[in-house]
């Protein structure tokens, strides 16, 4: 919920609130005063858990934070609206129509790393780099890193938060990789039942590089 919140203030604070007016050229709340939004896409359909639980968290944010002099509403849309097979396939499809200069351009997607490559390209990615919500969460400042490595950079100021660190349409478990998922969760704040059956299954002795891409 604040991550959003945040993602929406940073939009307009870096300078990138032509993203937010420019896709929404659609919607109206009069004839005369387009309404300025946060259009959020992804690839997910409704068999998916996450996309009914992004419907949910945006439903949610919107009712709550609809008061708020600064609230821009969140309009999230799923593979049913962006006919998207791939969090892949969603990143060319953004990348194409910015190239096109489209009018549907979307805020926020719900991507793969490669998504922050494609869009890099175009010198599209939002800068978050300035924002102390952002750079006083470790995951994000983890994830960036990741980010940073993939696209080419060696500065801070492109930032993307990739949710599907494998890019992979398939399921496997690395348990080296696992277990640094699970520090990374609980430096972010999350809980972990370490008696866990699954927990102690992906115990290892074997460690990352230091320089390895997770």
């Amino acid at each position: 919920m604040k991550l959003i919140k945040k993602l929406s203030f940073a939009l307009l604070a870096t300078g990138l609130s032509s993203l937010v007016v420019t896709s929404c050229n659609l919607p109206f709340v009069s004839a005369r005063k387009p309404e300025k939004i946060v259009l959020f896409q992804s690839a997910q359909n409704s068999t998916f858990p996450l996309d009914r639980i992004m419907h949910s968290i945006v439903d949610k944010y919107n009712t709550d934070h609809k008061d708020n002099p600064d609230f821009l509403k969140v309009v999230y849309q799923n593979a049913d609206i962006t006919q998207t097979t791939s969090e892949f396939n969603l990143a060319n499809s953004v990348a194409t129509r910015i190239r096109a200069g489209a009018d549907n351009i979307p805020s926020v997607i719900l991507g793969s790393i490669s998504a922050p490559y494609l869009i890099n390209q175009l010198e599209r990615l939002l800068d978050v780099s300035t924002d102390s919500f952002f750079s006083s969460q470790p995951i994000i400042n983890e994830i960036n890193e990741i980010t940073k490595n993939i696209i080419g950079v060696n500065h801070i100021t492109q930032n993307a938060l990739p949710f599907d660190l494998t890019d992979l349409d398939a399921l496997y478990f690395n348990k080296p990789v696992m277990q640094r998922l699970f520090a990374l969760f609980k430096q972010g704040g999350g809980k972990i039942d370490e008696n866990s059956k699954i927990y102690n299954q992906l115990q290892t002795q074997t460690v990352l590089p230091a320089n390895n891409f997770w």
